[in-house]
């Protein structure tokens, strides 16, 4: 599918309806990330052509990876994540990486590498596949995004949809 043909479908949206269909994986799937967010995702693979990855890097407790692989089950989701304990302390039984591989282990159709982006895109294990999606949730620092969208570019398919998670700007906080 197209680019112009997602935003067309995305412009049509009733987020109302969405939630609703949407509402097993949004109660179920651990994520920080807000519901409209993992509602575009879901819908996103949906759409996306069946030769092309959904990747992204920051998959935490695999609530996006979830989105994105929920009534999927043919397209190809990837996770990268090096669980950097910075932002997720250990907890005793309660990891976020633990976490992720119970909550993503009834999905056949993700894979998930633990390493750390740069490394992961040294390896090339997309294969053939190019990236229809990514998202970035990984380090939240300007630096951070803009390397992990650089080291993920060559994977990256004619039309892709780039999706960066809290992104914000220092110097003008009041532009996001």
């Amino acid at each position: 599918m197209s680019f112009e043909q997602i935003v067309d479908h995305i412009n049509k949206w009733n987020f109302d309806i969405m939630k609703d269909k949407f509402h097993y994986v949004l109660v179920h799937a651990p994520s920080m990330l807000g519901y409209g967010t993992r509602t575009i995702i879901n819908e996103c693979v949906s759409l996306m052509d069946e030769d092309k990855i959904y990747l992204e890097y920051g998959s935490h407790r695999g609530g996006s990876l979830i989105c994105a692989a929920y009534n999927n089950p043919t397209k190809t989701i990837i996770g990268v994540d090096c669980f950097d304990d910075t932002y997720d302390p250990p907890k005793p039984e309660k990891t976020a990486k633990k976490q992720l591989y119970t909550n993503i282990s009834s999905y056949s159709n993700i894979r998930f590498f633990e390493d750390h982006f740069k490394s992961f895109c040294k390896q090339n294990l997309i294969n053939d596949k190019s990236v229809q999606i990514y998202l970035h949730d990984g380090g939240h620092e300007y630096e951070s995004q803009y390397y992990g969208i650089l080291d993920a570019e060559r994977f990256f398919a004619d039309e892709c949809i780039i999706l960066v998670d809290d992104v914000f700007n220092f110097k003008n906080p009041n532009v996001h």
